[in-house]
């Protein structure tokens, strides 16, 4: 079921949308915090190797962000503030309230790492002072 749902995404492309509105998340919800860049995937084609990668349904939430019906963010290493792109370890999702909806790793594994969570709780706090970037 998984991969025929993510079949019909993959074929029907929206990348400038998508693009765009990742540009507008990174700008509000972008930052380093501890050691990972928290940002959306800036393109299509790097949400979907996430969401293949994970094997869960990330794909489907390309539309849903686009649409913005989803706030979906994930954490990239950044070793002295170089950040280490391709799949980040988590991904997850934020509502408008930044409640964190879930936070998943790969095989769709639920993320339970103390160390992640508090560097999550702080992005958060951080974000609801005003600060970005």
């Amino acid at each position: 079921y998984i991969t025929s749902r993510n079949y019909k995404i993959y074929t029907k492309s929206r990348e400038e949308e998508y693009q765009k509105v990742a540009a507008d998340i990174n700008d509000k919800y972008s930052m380093i915090v501890d050691d990972y860049l928290i940002a959306c995937p800036k393109t299509e084609k790097e949400l979907l190797a996430i969401g293949h990668s994970y094997n869960n349904c990330l794909p489907k939430y390309r539309d849903e962000i686009i649409d913005n019906n989803a706030i979906v963010l994930s954490m990239y290493p950044a070793n002295n503030g170089k950040v280490e792109y391709g799949i980040p370890p988590i991904t997850f999702e934020v509502n408008k309230c930044l409640d964190f909806i879930q936070i998943k790793t790969f095989f769709d594994a639920d993320v339970t790492d103390e160390k992640v969570l508090k560097t999550l709780k702080k992005w958060k706090t951080q974000l609801q002072k005003g600060a970005t970037k």
